[in-house]
Parts: structure tokens; sequence; C-alpha cells
């Protein structure tokens, strides 16, 4: 893993890494090659550290600081030396020892600011707008009526249900009424009573409607046009609806209607929204549509926003309206205001990623604010006030430009900056070491660091044998990492890369290295075995299981329902079952009575991670 900052001052590349198993008798080098980027001769600190590794560092000097030319490769070899079983982590920092000229003076604080800045700051200001699209339309359920045609409407109503019941029991009649035309006259009756005020008889009829979705909707629509009328007893309606998603939604679409009824009203309304996601979205739809004119409104909705940084986005684009006007005085209250939710938040910390963060930024631009439209004094006796020294030196620091002058004096400084910070980590052992636990490692073998310490678990075992043009054990490991964190049955894996056809020799540190590695006393009785391989790309991730195990149909199963849309899985019955990979599996941890599977994969799963731990996952 890396991070770095200023990363292009300095280059790190590894031409060297090794992919076995560490034990303590053989060379384990990591090879590096080092360039200054920077267009003139640099210091440097070099920081190699191990976590149950010993480390040497070759040659010497770069374990320290040392004077880099620029562009003049420097090779450092790191040896490492395994300390337990299991696993070990290197750790790299690249420190950049910058030498840095700057001016001490004597500090005082300007009459004035040194330039204006309120408007780029705003510039820079997202503007959030209503994401909500409201197809809703109010006169579609307003009409002009009366008692005479309410009566009117009923009785047709009655009379189509009556006929339309008896077409359902008299096939001759079938076809001439549809429910379409009663679910018409429902609506028409349901508009009336709305128009009426008679809002129960309304919704009372759109709940006859046939079809549930369009009965909810249209149900929902009334109560929404009915608080136009009495919104006192709309609210009543909705506090007794049981589902508090829809009643919330209600709610929000009711309180951007009164935007322009009765603004006074819309706080309230929003107060009742009981989900906190959906008020705070409610608030935004609602802002978005009156920063112009409506200051009071969002000011009294911004303090009802439970997400304190939505909450300073809603103030800075009230500042950013209110500026247009050059308003001033209204502009610094709302700056106090998001300095007071800034101090006092739980939910904030300006010190977070090294004062890299929203909070930060806005926290910041606040002082900027006091020191242009009131002086810098205040500007300076606002930082004064911060009790947390760490954020009151570095507003100071990032702000002095702006609010302070220094009589100048000339000086030097040696400024450590991390441009580069890797870990990796490697898997170790150390005990009952001999010739053929030696042999596997110099061919490139390496094992699970759960077997390492004996933490035998596991449900799967993962077992490769066969010499590629390329080491499998990255992609493998990080499976393996990835299942350890996500998963509680996690995996195995054993791999030593045979490059003599599996010959006596080999067979011999093969057989010895799993019944060191693998006790079949201590392996679960479930335990399935995975002999893996993988062939050429065949234009499809393709997976191809060849065994007799009673459980291969089983995995089969759960493999297809887990990747089967974008994988081919094959079961083979001649060219991938046996071979003599089986041989060592089968005299050694296979002797327990574990099923053995031989395992196929193409080259398509190498190229597409998340697939093959997908695959992974669905085996354990």
């Amino acid at each position: 893993m890396t991070s770095s900052s200023q990363p292009d001052a300095i280059s790190l590349t590894i031409s060297k890494f090794p992919q076995n198993l560490l034990i303590p008798d053989i060379d384990n080098i990591i090879s590096l090659e080092i360039v200054n980027n920077l267009d003139k001769e640099a210091d440097f600190k070099f920081e190699f550290k191990g976590e149950n590794i010993d480390i040497q560092v070759m040659p010497e000097e770069f374990n320290g600081n040392i004077k880099l030319k620029p562009n003049d490769p420097k090779k450092v070899d790191l040896k490492l030396t395994p300390k337990v079983d299991g696993n070990g982590k290197l750790i790299i920092n690249i420190y950049w020892l910058k030498v840095v000229e700057y001016i001490e003076k004597v500090q005082k604080i300007r009459t004035t600011i040194s330039r204006s800045k309120i408007d780029k700051i705003l510039s820079k200001v997202q503007i959030l707008n209503s994401k909500t699209i409201d197809t809703f339309s109010r006169n579609e359920l307003i009409v002009e009526t009366n008692k005479n045609d309410i009566k009117k409407t009923e009785k047709e109503l009655q009379t189509l249900l009556e006929k339309y019941n008896q077409q359902q029991t008299s096939p001759q009649q079938n076809g001439l009424i549809n429910i379409n035309q009663i679910d018409a006259l429902y609506k028409d009756l349901a508009k009336s009573y709305l128009a009426t005020g008679d809002i129960y008889k309304a919704l009372e009829n759109a709940l006859k409607l046939s079809k549930q979705e369009e009965q909810t909707q249209f149900y929902y629509d009334l109560i929404r046009v009915y608080a136009f009328k009495n919104l006192g007893q709309t609210i009543e309606i909705i506090k007794n609806l049981n589902d508090k998603n829809r009643r919330d939604r209600v709610l929000a679409e009711i309180a951007i209607d009164y935007i322009d009824l009765k603004p006074e009203e819309v706080s309230k309304i929003v107060s009742l929204i009981s989900t906190t996601s959906l008020r705070d979205q409610a608030i935004i739809d609602i802002v978005s549509k009156c920063y112009t004119n409506q200051f009071d409104l969002v000011l009294n909705l911004s303090h009802m926003i439970t997400d304190d940084l939505l909450k300073i986005k809603v103030l800075f684009n009230l500042m950013k309206e209110l500026n247009k006007s050059k308003r001033n005085d209204q502009i610094l209250q709302l700056v106090k205001t998001i300095d007071h939710i800034i101090k006092n938040s739980t939910q904030l910390n300006v010190t977070e990623n090294q004062f890299n963060n929203q909070a930060y930024s806005f926290f910041k631009d606040t002082i900027c604010f006091i020191a242009e439209l009131d002086c810098p004094e205040t500007a300076d006796k606002a930082i004064k006030n911060i009790q947390n020294q760490e954020v009151q030196e570095k507003l100071s620091k990032d702000l002095f430009d702006l609010i302070y002058e220094m009589v100048d004096e000339k000086r030097t400084r040696i400024e450590p900056t991390v441009i580069q910070s890797q870990f990796y980590t490697l898997n170790t052992y150390i005990s009952q070491l001999s010739n053929e636990l030696r042999q596997f490692a110099l061919l490139g073998g390496n094992t699970s660091s759960n077997a390492l310490m004996k933490q035998f678990d596991f449900n799967v075992l993962f077992l490769s044998l066969f010499s590629l043009n390329f080491s499998i054990f990255p992609f493998l490991d990080r499976a393996y990492n990835d299942l350890q964190q996500t998963h509680k049955n996690s995996i195995a894996y054993y791999i030593y890369p045979s490059i003599n056809n599996l010959d006596q020799e080999e067979l011999t540190v093969i057989q010895r290295t799993l019944k060191q590695f693998f006790p079949v006393s201590n392996l679960k009785t479930d335990l399935r075995i995975f002999n893996l391989d993988f062939i050429p790309y065949l234009g499809k991730p393709t997976v191809i299981f060849a065994s007799n195990s009673r459980i291969l149909a089983q995995i089969r199963t759960k493999v297809e329902h887990k990747i089967g849309e974008k994988a081919t899985i094959l079961v083979d019955e001649g060219v991938f079952q046996g071979g003599a990979s089986l041989e060592p599996i089968k005299n050694t941890i296979g002797a327990m009575g574990a099923d053995i599977i031989n395992l196929v994969l193409s080259y398509e799963f190498l190229n597409d991670y998340n697939l093959f731990k997908m695959f992974i996952e669905s085996l354990s």
C-alpha cells in the first residue's frame, strides 16, 4: 500500500520483490531504484522499518539522511530476515528535507486586508439545487362542482357498478363496461368531494380505485391539494397515516407548495418530517427555490438540518445570494452562525486529514469574511479565541498574508516532507527449517499466513503446483487477505511452482512441506482441496472442474449462482482429471478423506480481480 505527498520529488521503483515464503537462511532481497526528480541536488531521509522482520539496508548510507544529485539513479537492496511464523511488514518512508527560506518579521495586524477574497471564495461555492423532479399538477385535481353534480355522479357510478356486477355473472354482457370507466368516476367523485371540502369522502373514494399503485398515488395527491384549503386538518390526517416514508414525503411536498402560499408555515411543516435524511433533503429542495427572497425562512430551515456540514453549505449558498446585493450585515450574521456550528459540532473535526477537509476550509473562509467585512483585528481576535492551539496556529499561518504584516528577516529551516510512504506484508516462517523447506522457498513457494500460524479454521485450501510465466502469489494472497477481513470461514493456499514436471525431488519437497504446513490431524473433516491451474485466454472467463467428488454438483451449483452470468462453468471428465499433481496431495493432506477437486481457470480471471474474488467466495 502506498501514500505520498509531492510524489514527483523522488521516484522509487521496485525491480525485485520476493514472491516466496521468507525464511532465515536464504537471501530475501528487495531491490529498489531511487531517483531525485528535482532539478537540483537535495537532501532526503530514508526510513526502512520492519514489523516482525529484520532489515539490512545496502548500502548503509541510505539508512538515514542522504544528499542526492538530480537524475542520478541509485540502487538500494533490502535484505529481509523473518522473526516469527506468520507474516511481517516492511515500511518504507521517504522524506524530502526541503530547505525553506522564509521571512521572519515582527508581527502586527494589518489595518486593512491585503486583498479582497470574498468574491473568489463565493464563486467556488457549490450551488445546492433540488434533486427532486416534481411532475405534480394541482390543477388536475381541482374541479368546479356542487351537491347536485355530486349526486348525479354518485348515481351514475351506482348504475355503472350494478351493470358491471351483472356483467361479471353474465357472459353475454361481458366487455360492455370495463373497470377503467368505474375508476374514472371514483376519481371524479373524489375530486368533487375535495372541491366541497369533504376530504374524508374524497379519500374514501380514492381507496376504491382498482389499481393499488394508482390508488396510493391519487390518495396522497388529494391530501397534498387539500393542504391548500385546510393545512391544520391536512396535518392531522397525515399524522394518522401508517406509512412513515410516504407520510414524510407528502409533508416535504406540501412544504414546497407553501413557499409561495404561506412561507411562515414552511418551517412548521418541515419539522413534522420524522426521517432525518428526508427532512434534510426537503430543506435543500425548499431553500434552493428561495435563496433570493426568503432570507429568514432559509435561516430558520438551516437550523433544522441534522448534518452540520450540509447546514454550513446551505448558509454559504445564502451568503452567495446576499453578496450579490452586498448585504454585509446579514452575511456577518451568517458567518457567526457558521463559526458557532463548527466550534460546537460533534460531527466535524477541522484537524482531520491534516486539515485537508471541508469543515476547515469553511472555517478558514469565515475568518476571511470577518477580516474583510469587519476588520483584520476582529479576525485576529476570532483566531485567538479558538481553544485548540493547533487550529489557531494553522489558521494564523494560512491567513497570514491576509491579516498580518511582518518586518523582514531572512532565515532558513529544514522542513521534512513525506513524499513516499509504502508498506508491504510478507509471509514469514522460522520454525522447523529443513533442506526441503529451503528448496521450497528458493523455487518461489509460499503459503498463507494462517497455516504458518497454525490457525486451521479454514474450509477451503487452494494448491497451485504448476509453473507459469508469472507469479500468482500476489493475486491469490490479495484474495486471501480480503476474505480474512470479510468472512468468518477463511481460505488457505499453498503455492509451489514446479519447474521439473513434479519429478521425485520436487514431489519430496511438496509432500514434506505439505505435511509440515497442513498436518492432517489439525485439518477440518469437511475441508475442500482445490488443485488450481490456469490456462490461456478463452474469450470469456472459464471455470473447469474435474473430479469424482460427491459434492462437485453442489459446488458447481453455488458457483453458477454466484458468477454464472459472467463466466462459463464446465465439468470435465477427461483431459483435466487425474494428473501427476494429485499424487502428492492424496499421499499427504488427502489421506484424511478430504474432497480433492482439480480446478482450472482461464487467464481472464487474472484480469478481473472482483470476478476472481466472487468465485473464491462461492467456494467458501
